[in-house]
């Protein structure tokens, strides 16, 4: 049931699948070495030992509370590994944030200040760098202008969630959307082709048991459609909702109206050939972008099994779809279903089986 009310397998899956992340400008540092370090400078003796508040402790509790903080505050970000920092990965990001960084070799130290000097921002939870990779103890951090914090990260910490914030602003930075009023368990997802845009905000049952609802602003505007509800919403950049329970709410933001799915096929099908049909949306303005079609094929009796169901993609809203008719299935009218995923417009056609 909850996989059936997701609609995920109805083509909303497919559509998170085509649509590419929008590009995140925030990196979380990954240090591997600086595990071993903190296993070695700390009170542990033996593997899968971990100790209250001990570096060990700290590097993965850091890491984890950073990621709950950061999407807590709607926004997203990749994570980066020590070779991809060496190699000159962060000329991508604007902001660099390092969660129990102990150790850095002298090329991860030479990227991130090189990052520094070009107008990147550097946050860290405790002073980073303070070993080398070999855990040798240096005398002083390498690194230049770091933001350091002094505690390990805790996102329920609102000063430092308050902190975190404001240097994300001040490195002009925006969440990925934005809300009248900040609720706990929230995380904002951004998902983009062109000039077509989808977001998701969904919450964490295990933070958020509220019943709020909030008003939502998107960072662009267009025609809205609610992807859940399957409703137009018209031309806007904001909306006022409730996240149900364990559940997401998603939205797609368009520079046109979907006016209608068209279905061009024949009216007639020989058992054992192919039923051929052209599937196309018909824009309210300019060309059409990337959308998904959930394709069912319904014998007399209205039923489509597993088989007789696709998710396709269709490239400017349009594509051919051509599904084979078994030489044993009933003769009759059958029905063919096109549901279009951005905007809910569900378009029928029948056709006879001989």
């Amino acid at each position: 049931k909850s996989l059936a009310d997701s609609r995920l397998a109805d083509g909303l899956g497919k559509l998170f699948l085509e649509y590419k992340w929008k590009k995140r400008d925030i990196a979380v540092y990954y240090s591997f070495d600086s595990m071993y370090t903190a296993f070695l400078i700390g009170p542990e003796t033996r593997s899968f030992q971990m100790l209250k508040d001990s570096a060990l402790s700290n590097y993965y509790k850091g890491r984890q509370n950073l990621q709950y903080l950061l999407e807590g505050l709607l926004y997203q970000y990749d994570f980066v590994s020590y070779d991809q920092v060496s190699k000159g990965i962060l000329k991508d990001y604007k902001t660099l944030i390092m969660p129990s960084v102990l150790s850095m070799s002298d090329a991860e130290v030479k990227a991130v200040n090189e990052f520094i000097k070009s107008g990147g921002t550097v946050i860290a939870d405790l002073e980073p760098a303070g070993y080398d990779e070999l855990a040798c103890k240096r005398p002083a951090t390498p690194l230049e202008q770091v933001t350091v914090l002094g505690s390990v990260f805790d996102d329920k910490d609102s000063a430092m969630c308050n902190a975190i914030a404001m240097q994300l602003a001040q490195a002009a930075l925006k969440p990925i959307v934005t809300v009248d009023a900040p609720l706990p368990g929230r995380e904002a997802m951004h998902f983009v082709d062109d000039d077509m845009h989808l977001f998701a905000v969904l919450r964490d049952p295990y933070i958020a048991d509220d019943d709020a609802t909030q008003t939502i602003t998107l960072p662009v505007k267009g025609h809205l459609y609610d992807l859940r509800k399957r409703a137009y919403l018209g031309v806007t950049d904001t909306v006022t909702t409730q996240i149900p329970h364990n559940q997401a709410v998603v939205f797609g933001v368009y520079p046109y109206q979907v006016k209608a799915l068209r279905i061009k096929m024949p009216p007639k099908v020989q058992a054992g050939t192919d039923l051929k049909a052209a599937l196309e949306i018909v824009p309210s303005a300019g060309k059409a972008g990337k959308h998904v079609f959930h394709i069912e094929v319904r014998n007399p009796k209205g039923k489509a099994n597993i088989l007789m169901r696709r998710n396709k993609i269709a490239e400017n809203g349009k594509m051919d779809f051509a599904f084979r008719i078994a030489h044993n299935d009933v003769a009759g009218t059958w029905t063919l279903r096109v549901t279009d995923i951005l905007s809910g417009i569900v378009t029928e056609q029948p056709f006879t089986v001989k």
